[in-house]
């Protein structure tokens, strides 16, 4: 999960991120009511493709491309849909970037992360996952306009105590060092 403020249209909004979906909510109505006045007639509508925001663990600037026009509104939130985020760090001479997204499982299949799993007649279900590092591929380096390159997978499990969704498995694709 990844968090932090986001500016959006002259409002400052605390964001968290949780699987493609970024949950946003305007700092100065934080604790004042279940509902933002005005939203039930003239709910928001988001139309750009991009969010520029910071992460508050470490103060790196956030770009999140967005699915435009896909915004929905509960309580004092808005809910956008995220297709990738790219994190910058300060440091010019390294950095990372990270892809979380179904395509990835046709390059790096995710069911290789799932060690065991089993169901019983009394209905309950067990899953055991792989290690992180068992899930990781090796590093694979390219040359990229003379600068070094280095590309790995790696699959990320989430737990989500919904009823229809108990196990999210994703697979990341990272890039360093550019």
């Amino acid at each position: 999960m990844l968090y932090g403020t986001i500016d959006y249209k002259d409002e400052k909004y605390i964001y968290r991120l949780e699987d493609d979906m970024l949950y946003m909510e305007e700092i100065e109505s934080l604790g004042k009511g279940w509902m933002v006045s005005g939203w039930l007639s003239n709910p928001p509508n988001f139309e750009d493709d991009y969010l520029k925001g910071i992460n508050a663990e470490n103060g790196n600037e956030v770009l999140f491309k967005t699915y435009p026009g896909n915004a929905g509104v509960k309580n004092t939130q808005i809910r956008i849909r995220v297709q990738y985020y790219i994190e910058f760090q300060k440091n010019a001479t390294i950095s990372k970037l990270s892809f979380m997204g179904d395509e990835i499982n046709y390059i790096y299949n995710i069911a290789q992360g799932i060690e065991s799993y089993g169901f019983t007649e009394e209905g309950t279900a067990s899953c055991k996952t792989k290690s992180f590092e068992e899930t990781t591929s090796p590093t694979e380096y390219f040359n990229v306009e003379n600068k070094e390159v280095g590309i790995y997978f790696a699959i990320y499990r989430g737990i989500n105590f919904q009823s229809c969704h108990p196990l999210n498995l994703y697979g990341v694709s990272q890039k360093m060092g550019w």
